[in-house]
């Protein structure tokens, strides 16, 4: 009886060991913080994603009004608004206020020539004071052409001329001192004493308002 006690003691003796030998051995399951990160934590961001270089940070003020807008031209070449160009230094000249020209078109004003039909020739050309002025006129198709004429006094010291129309890019005006040509482009031939002719035509065969401003010093 005894040896098989002794026996049956070893026996669990010996699986109790084996037993604990397993538990020792073998892996313990993930916990379910740990479960889908492979066992790491992502660490959080310590500083915010740099935008600098996309979305409106690079847009917004790269265009705008600081590369375009009004400051590069706008409706100064396009049909239908008033323009002006500076020449001879006398853009802003002070003619009167804005009247209804009729058929002379919409840029008269106060104490402007009207333009008068049939102007179409220099034989025709409407007779303009020789005095500071400003003459306006309608160009109706690529085949009107406008003439007006004027004598720079004899005392005078300064020729100054300026023009405002409808349609920049149609406008088209050719000025001549005593029958020679020169450009209408702010630096004029001054002949006091002498016949000057101005031809206003269109450049496109586009319609467009003008009115040409002469401003003459004298003493």
């Amino acid at each position: 009886m005894r040896p098989a006690l002794l026996a049956a003691s070893t026996l669990v003796l010996a699986s109790l060991a084996v037993f604990a030998c397993s538990s020792e051995d073998s892996p313990a399951t993930p916990t379910e913080e740990d479960a889908g990160g492979g066992g790491q934590r992502t660490p959080p961001d310590d500083d915010p994603p740099d935008n600098s270089s996309g979305g409106a940070s690079s847009g917004g003020t790269s265009g705008g009004t600081s590369s375009g807008g009004s400051s590069s031209g706008g409706s100064s070449d396009d049909g239908g608004s008033t323009s002006s160009s500076s020449s001879g230094g006398n853009p802003d000249f002070d003619g009167g206020s804005p009247i209804d020209g009729g058929a002379a078109g919409t840029l008269c004003l106060e104490g402007s020539v009207l333009e008068s039909e049939d102007n179409n020739t220099e034989a025709t050309a409407d007779q303009l004071p020789s005095q500071s002025t400003s003459f306006c006129g309608r160009i109706a198709d690529g085949a009107d052409v406008d003439f007006a004429t004027f004598t720079l006094p004899e005392n005078a010291t300064r020729l100054e001329m300026s023009y405002a129309t409808t349609n920049g890019q149609a406008i088209q005006i050719d000025a001549f001192a005593d029958g020679v040509q020169f450009p209408f482009n702010g630096t004029y031939e001054f002949k006091p004493g002498k016949p000057y002719l101005l031809k206003v035509s269109s450049k496109n065969g586009q319609t467009f308002d003008y009115r040409i401003n002469v401003a003459i010093t004298t003493p």
